[in-house]
């Protein structure tokens, strides 16, 4: 595993992701960008360019832990790859529904109505400004799969390249949820009770 900071003083830390994806015994080693840029194009950036993690700092070893824990160190492809860099028009966007059902500052579980793979990364715009505080928010699928009975698939996701004010937003939403469904609870208890 690489950890890499993108501020390196005369080198670009995206440069480097360059180039060490280009070698062929290190193309297939999992990078994670530790960097105090904390920009949603700086998180696009690196991740198009091959890092397979983006944490800002300042780092919470939690979170370092966690993501570190769930990277797949396996060869992903046998097949031979090349930059397409020098071409016009790489990215794509594409919008698609999925429903949250589950959150912590680690990340989220979603229902899809499409299929994803492990590693890849999509980006939430919609709900984004409302429960974590950005426009844009990238994530990355650590597990999938399908739901019995249904076109469905149920996928857990980390959090890419958020900021400590965002966590923070998503843990003052958790817990306000949580305080909620106790009081919820202790009432449900209560009128148990009563009978």
């Amino acid at each position: 595993m690489i950890v890499l900071d993108l501020q390196l003083g005369s080198v670009s830390g995206f440069d480097v992701i360059v180039a060490f994806r280009r070698i062929p015994h290190l193309k297939t080693i999992p990078i994670i960008i530790v960097s105090g840029k904390n920009q949603i194009d700086d998180v696009r950036k690196a991740i198009s360019l091959g890092a397979n993690d983006y944490i800002v700092k300042p780092i919470d070893p939690l979170i370092l832990r966690e993501k570190i824990q769930n990277l797949d160190t396996k060869n992903k492809s046998e097949f031979y790859t090349v930059p397409i860099g020098i071409l016009k028009n790489t990215t794509a966007v594409i919008s698609k529904k999925i429903q949250f059902i589950e959150m912590s500052e680690f990340g989220v579980s979603a229902i899809l109505d499409f299929k994803i793979t492990v590693d890849d990364h999509i980006e939430v715009k919609e709900v984004a400004e409302e429960y974590f505080g950005t426009t844009s928010l990238m994530l990355k699928c650590l597990s999938v799969e399908a739901l019995k009975d249904s076109s469905k698939f149920q996928a857990d996701f980390t959090f890419v390249g958020l900021k400590e004010n965002q966590r923070q937003i998503i843990r003052n939403v958790c817990k306000k949820i949580w305080i909620q469904q106790k009081q919820a609870e202790e009432k449900r208890k209560e009128e148990e009770n009563d009978f």
